[in-house]
């Protein structure tokens, strides 16, 4: 009996710990859209963001169930830190932002992958690039917002992933996919 108790403390300590990583990408999708938009990102919104990632990254328990790199976290802090300055400067939020998404994806990657491999739900696979020439970068992003919109229409229907097949091949070699962007 103390075995079964123990087996369910600690699935629901990993469902709770889990839970900071479900939260953010939300929010992060919300921000790509509203940059994919040009719409203002307000920077609550950011260190909201940012709190979750400080909160993950001061706990070697939930860095270790989320299968996260320390220092990774502390650059993606960083990188949503200069975001939020240059928000406030630029015209196109899009064009400052992209790149702290793809990190952002990056950094939970072996989390997201071992939502996604195993979730019940249907699932999108979806390449994108953050290297190559301005126009196949620009459709990326066009189609990603078009995906995540879909995504949020049909809520908690999907489960997507995203692999930047600049840094990572893991899902285009799975899958045999030939060129992707």
């Amino acid at each position: 009996m103390k075995i079964l108790f123990l087996a369910f403390v600690l699935c629901f300590q990993a469902v709770s710990i889990a839970q900071p990583a479900t939260e953010l990408a939300g929010k992060v999708n919300d921000i790509y859209l509203n940059s994919f938009n040009n719409e203002s990102i307000k920077p609550d919104n950011i260190r909201e963001i940012q709190s979750v990632l400080n909160r993950i990254a001061a706990s070697d328990s939930i860095l270790s169930v989320l299968q996260l790199d320390k220092k990774n976290i502390s650059d993606l802090i960083n990188e949503f830190s200069l975001f939020e300055n240059a928000n406030q400067h630029t015209d196109s939020t899009l064009k400052t932002f992209y790149p702290v998404y793809l990190h952002f994806v990056s950094a939970f990657r072996q989390y997201y992958k071992g939502q996604f491999i195993y979730s019940a739900r249907k699932k999108i696979l979806f390449f994108t690039s953050s290297v190559s020439c301005e126009c196949t970068v620009t459709m990326c992003q066009q189609q990603l917002a078009a995906v995540l919109r879909f995504i949020q229409q049909h809520n908690g229907q999907y489960e997507l992933i995203l692999e930047d097949t600049w840094s990572s091949s893991y899902f285009k070699d799975k899958f045999k996919a030939g060129f992707v962007p």
